[in-house]
């Protein structure tokens, strides 16, 4: 997880923006950025499952699942699901694509904009 973190660099929030708001101006080192990111999340989980398994967690461990749609919650994040889901075992791949169908892969968006001053005027 610190390779991880390291490898994010010092503003991975940019490269995130961009997956949310405009993923086709995508670029390498974006795309080598939020790997990582995605990556780190499912890490996460897959520590919780183990612990779960090892009597160190409850069995609501499940529920963290829901992290899952703010990571993956864009474009971008289903495109790479897509790619690396068959790297993760049948039933976690089977929890994170029910989790990504609740709220399918806008998520972040919707949140972001929902925060802008736009949609502060549309509620008005």
């Amino acid at each position: 997880m610190q390779l991880d973190l390291a490898m994010m660099v010092d503003e991975p929030m940019k490269s995130w923006i961009k997956a949310v708001y405009t993923p086709d101006d995508f670029n390498q080192e974006d795309a080598a950025i939020v790997d990582r990111y995605f990556n780190f999340g499912l890490i996460q989980l897959q520590r919780m499952e183990k612990m779960y398994e090892l009597g160190l967690a409850d069995e609501d461990w499940t529920d963290q699942i829901t992290w899952l749609q703010w990571h993956l919650g864009n474009e971008i994040g289903r495109r790479w699901w897509t790619f690396e889901r068959d790297a993760y075992p049948e039933k976690f791949a089977n929890m994170v694509d029910d989790a990504m169908a609740e709220k399918g892969y806008q998520t972040n968006r919707r949140l972001l904009d929902s925060m802008l001053p736009q949609a502060r005027s549309d509620q008005e």
